[in-house]
């Protein structure tokens, strides 16, 4: 019985955070309709015009983390007033689209160099920065949604089953850190 509880459960947060995992794109998959042409534009040297056509296709699909990269790159490329700036806004919502993606990384930080600037703020440890970036919001607010369940599970054995509360407390605290 206990078993195919946790399976019914573990079946009930999987399709209740599927929704919002299915409406990320990481950066470089699949190809929509236009992106070619963006991109000749692009390594043709013809940034307003790529920049354009990344626009236009980013009007259809905003939660691509490839478009608003490329975007980014056009604006850096094509410098201009204000490029600069609005590449690093690209660059950092490509970046919280697509955390894992190296190259995001690589140009949001040597875009935030060019103004004097850093990814990783400074007194805060590295590995500690990175790591809570590594996951993208969708994926955080999924961690904080089993959290949830977790504690309202684990709480509700705590408080029906005296026996078991002191097994249960440290798992307990972590499902109450994954919520918090």
């Amino acid at each position: 019985m206990n078993n195919a509880l946790v399976a019914l459960l573990a079946a009930f947060l999987l399709a209740a955070g599927a929704p919002r995992m299915m409406g990320q794109t990481p950066a470089g998959s699949g190809s929509p309709p236009g992106i070619e042409e963006a991109s000749r534009a692009y390594r043709a040297g013809d940034y307003p015009r790529a920049l354009a056509l990344y626009e236009g296709l980013l009007e259809r699909d905003p939660h691509d983390a490839a478009l608003h990269y490329n975007r980014a790159n056009a604006l850096f490329k094509e410098g201009g007033k204000g490029g600069l700036g609005r590449a690093v806004a690209g660059y950092w919502r490509a970046w919280r689209l697509g955390p894992r993606d190296s190259d995001i990384h690589h140009n949001l930080d040597f875009a935030l160099r060019r103004v004097g600037e850093s990814l990783i703020p400074s007194g805060a440890p590295a590995p500690v920065y990175l790591a809570f970036h590594w996951l993208s919001e969708p994926e955080l607010l999924g961690l904080q949604w089993v959290g949830y369940w977790l504690c309202l599970l684990l709480g509700s054995v705590y408080m029906l089953r005296a026996g078991a509360r002191e097994a249960l407390k440290p798992w307990l605290l972590a499902a109450l850190g994954l919520w918090v």
